[in-house]
């Protein structure tokens, strides 16, 4: 096997260096647990890269408990205007996972997007011409990697590698405009690569609908909505993670509560219904 970047390089070197120290059995003792968490965790990224097995999962886990699950489907694209994205529920203890029906009042006080450190900091870079450096989000990728803390799950990287790649999304939604994963995995023929997910359809911007009907930020693409958000984009894809459990109940009565899911202008239908 072909080691490709520093961390394996360095994984080498420890290891090296236990069995020279302590032996080849504490070599073994320390490394073995090591070695199949790593294997699990691969056997199951590449397992759940098959849309057909994520998809029977998923009616697996409805059929044993459907109060949890939406009615509709899980995985459903659907584009909407970035500027209505204003909310973010990523602490509010929400399950990370597609389709989902959560009751309570975690949608009752979200955090403000715009607050977050990856849309100030990209402000900050690309509209204010702050130097990169000179950024919160740098500071702290920084910081995580002064204490040895990974980014994005990698060790071998430093935020130089992260501007360049934040340099390389913002240039490519300015020039071509924005696309699903499914559409850039597809024109690109590429082996799926990405961080968030095991496999494109299921990596769009992730968000979370209030009891209201808002769409508020979640999980997946951050800094792909915020460029959206500062290119001023019309529409981008997202997929629901989670439903307010009042949500959810009203989906399910469409014909005497069609009146609450027009928009705001009061020509269009809520775009979660179909």
């Amino acid at each position: 096997m072909i080691i490709n970047n520093m961390s394996g390089y360095r994984l080498i070197n420890r290891a090296r260096q236990l069995c020279q120290e302590q032996g080849t059995v504490e070599l073994i003792r320390r490394g073995g647990p090591y070695v199949c968490r790593r294997s699990k965790n691969k056997m199951k990224r590449q397992i759940f890269r098959n849309p057909k097995i994520v998809n029977l999962n998923y009616k697996l886990k409805k059929s044993i408990k459907h109060r949890k699950y939406t009615s509709t489907n899980p995985y459903q694209i659907i584009w909407i205007d970035p500027i209505k994205i204003e909310h973010d529920v990523r602490h509010k203890g929400l399950p990370n996972k597609f389709g989902r029906v959560v009751g309570g009042d975690w949608d009752t006080t979200p955090e403000k997007f715009e607050d977050s450190i990856v849309y100030r900091s990209l402000k900050d870079y690309f509209d204010r011409d702050i130097a990169w450096e000179e950024t919160d989000l740098c500071k702290k990728l920084q910081d995580s990697l002064n204490n040895n803390k990974p980014i994005r799950g990698r060790k071998d990287i430093n935020v130089w590698d992260r501007k360049e790649r934040i340099d390389q999304l913002y240039n490519s939604i300015k020039s071509s405009g924005y696309k699903s994963q499914r559409e850039l995995n597809d024109s690109s023929k590429r082996h799926w690569n990405g961080r968030d997910s095991y496999h494109p359809f299921f990596d769009e911007v992730g968000v979370a609908i209030s009891r209201d009907g808002e769409f508020m930020w979640q999980h997946h693409g951050q800094h792909r909505l915020s460029i959206a958000k500062l290119l001023n984009i019309n529409k981008v894809p997202v997929q629901v993670l989670v439903r307010h459990a009042d949500w959810e109940a009203k989906r399910k009565d469409i014909p005497s509560q069609i009146s609450d899911f027009s928009s705001e202008n009061g020509d269009d239908i809520h775009p979660d219904i179909y």
